[in-house]
């Protein structure tokens, strides 16, 4: 059953600012702007993790470490969302990994890629592979997660078959939350999930989509990793909200990838939005998908116990 503060976050938070965006039409720069403030709030991190910035190969990001007892075999790096176009380790994005850094006990690095419009495809792709080869170098011997949001999402995954493709050091296994995979915008919840989805429009996808894409098609599976080459990928969880314009993203997943020997859990949850974990502590079930994320990894994890 959906909390209380589920339905009150989504009635009187986020379908005003819908609201407002279908009449004012905010272009990037602006729709950061707003978003980067309105954020305020939700970069409260948790008590006892602590933070400092630093680059990984010249890439900026924030370092995130759990005060008490961590696994020191272990690492999350994590590329945060925000369409290409807003978002950071320090800002919008601060307290969720906080959250994933202490609850699944392990020092997790959060990385500040470059952004549209200043900075189309292919920095932040670029971004993303210069600073896992850097933390990579770093922390030899250590199993490593890779997790990311929306476009970070999509972002991780892509990642994911450039290593491969490279023959370069993938992750131990990824999580991919509320991912958007596809920047052509065909999935059927585009459209089946427009009154359903109570913040994302699709004016606001196919502005960031456009943004990104300058020189590179959006089937291109280095934008779009939804039609890439899934073949000796990871254990991967998928987490989406059954409310969310891009729940097809997530759930094609698992029709691409069948054939690929993947190892793939996609979990759809009732009544949730898009990256409805980013708003602990305003809703339970933020707190209820992380729990479930550190759960996973430890299940997944090839560390021994007893070592």
């Amino acid at each position: 059953m959906m909390s209380v503060r589920n339905v009150l976050m989504r009635w009187f938070i986020l379908r005003p600012t819908k609201t407002v965006y279908r009449i004012f039409h905010p272009g990037a720069l602006l729709l950061r702007f707003f978003i980067d403030t309105a954020s305020l709030p939700g970069r409260i991190p948790p008590f006892g993790v602590k933070r400092e910035r630093c680059d990984f190969g010249g890439i900026p990001g924030t370092k995130f470490t759990p005060k008490k007892n961590h696994n020191e075999k272990r690492i999350m790096v994590y590329l945060h969302g925000g369409g290409y176009s807003f978002g950071s380790s320090r800002t919008t994005h601060r307290a969720l990994i906080a959250n994933l850094a202490k609850k699944m006990s392990v020092v997790s690095f959060g990385v500040d890629y470059r952004l549209t419009p200043e900075y189309p495809y292919p920095a932040a792709f670029d971004d993303a592979g210069i600073a896992w080869d850097a933390i990579v170098s770093a922390n030899p011997d250590k199993e490593i997660v890779l997790a990311g949001d929306s476009a970070g999402g999509g972002l991780s995954l892509a990642l994911m078959m450039e290593l491969k493709r490279s023959s370069r050091q993938l992750p131990a296994m990824c999580v991919l939350l509320s991912p958007w995979t596809d920047l052509t915008l065909s999935g059927e919840s585009i459209e089946t999930h427009k009154k359903r989805d109570p913040y994302l429009t699709q004016r606001i996808l196919q502005m960031y989509s456009s943004l990104y894409c300058v020189d590179i098609d959006t089937n291109d599976w280095r934008v779009s990793p939804l039609f890439g080459d899934y073949s000796g990928l990871p254990p991967t969880l998928v987490m989406v909200g059954d409310r969310e314009l891009l729940l097809d993203d997530s759930l094609r997943i698992k029709e691409f990838s069948s054939n690929s020997g993947m190892e793939l859990e996609v979990d759809v949850w009732a009544e949730m939005v898009h990256v409805w974990m980013g708003f602990i502590p305003f809703i339970p079930e933020g707190k209820k998908a992380i729990s479930r994320i550190a759960q996973w990894v430890e299940l997944h994890s090839n560390i021994d116990s007893n070592d």
